[in-house]
Formats: C-alpha cells, sequence, structure tokens
C-alpha cells in the first residue's frame, strides 16, 4: 500500500495541488501590495492637494471618490471631480 502512494502519478499530483496553491497565495499576496500601494497614494495626493482646507469643506484627494450635489445645487456651482477641488460639505 505505501509503495501504490509513493508512486510517480501521486507525487506528480501533489506536486500540482501544491504548486497551484502557492500561486493562490502569492496572487493574494499581491492584490494586498496594489492595495496598499493605492491607499498610500491616495493619502499622498490628498496630503498635497488638500493641505490648506478650510473648515466645512471637502477637498477632493482621491480618484476614487464620487460625491454627487445636493437637490438644488447647479452643476456649475458644483466642480469635485480632480485632486485638490474643495466644495462645500453642505452641498454634498
Amino acid at each position: 500500500m505505501n509503495r501504490f502512494l509513493c508512486s510517480s502519478p501521486y507525487r506528480l499530483l501533489a506536486l500540482v495541488i501544491t504548486v497551484v496553491i502557492a500561486a493562490f497565495v502569492l496572487t493574494a499576496n499581491a492584490q494586498q501590495l496594489d492595495c496598499s500601494d493605492a491607499v498610500k497614494a491616495a493619502l499622498q495626493t490628498t496630503a498635497t492637494k488638500c493641505d490648506q482646507i478650510g473648515r466645512n469643506l471637502a477637498c477632493y484627494g482621491n480618484t476614487l471618490v464620487i460625491a454627487t450635489p445636493n437637490d438644488g445645487v447647479q452643476p456649475q456651482d458644483f466642480v469635485f471631480q480632480a485632486p485638490g477641488d474643495t466644495v462645500k460639505v453642505a452641498v454634498i
């Protein structure tokens, strides 16, 4: 029985399974690093572009943010699309 389990096809199968699991783990770690890098970039952009923000203002610091104006706010009064754009918090 022991000789049967240690035969070449079973070793190959075990090796393939190990490689597949390792690939999944490495891919998951790489995605976490990408996310971490994205957060660091967002914080850096916010620190650079929004360093002079005033009270009751929102500053656009990250391209992944989507904000919409309150009802009644004219589109020309709501420019909030690029890092560094600021609007009053009350209009968001």
